[in-house]
């Protein structure tokens, strides 16, 4: 049995792509560029904003002492305690992040 049909291609362009138009897809040998650090002040920034959100819609007058007695509250010092409320969410945030490496790092040594 002597098949003399063409075999079929299963690219879904069927072929129709011109020369030029492969060209454009070609590497460019550009490394792509890096946006952790775009990714880390963002998301510094939006909490930041949540905080100062939190302080300034907050109807109760919150307080807060830090070192030696100073005491400041939401109302007076809004500000500073929108501060305060950014350093606690980071703290927060940044555990989490450290605990989840510190799993994934052990995780990754009992797979072994």
């Amino acid at each position: 049995m002597n098949s003399s049909r063409p075999q079929k291609s299963w690219s879904l362009q069927d072929n129709k792509r011109t020369e030029d138009q492969r060209e454009r897809f070609k590497a460019t040998g550009k490394q792509p560029r890096n946006y952790t650090s775009t990714y880390i002040l963002s998301g510094l920034a939006l909490m930041l904003l949540i905080s100062a959100v939190l302080t300034l819609t907050s109807e109760k007058k919150l307080e807060a002492c830090m070192f030696f007695g100073r005491c400041f509250n939401s109302k007076e010092q809004p500000v500073l305690y929108t501060l305060y409320v950014f350093a606690t969410l980071f703290i927060i945030v940044f555990a989490i992040i450290s605990a989840y490496m510190l799993g994934k790092k052990i995780g990754s040594k009992y797979k072994q």
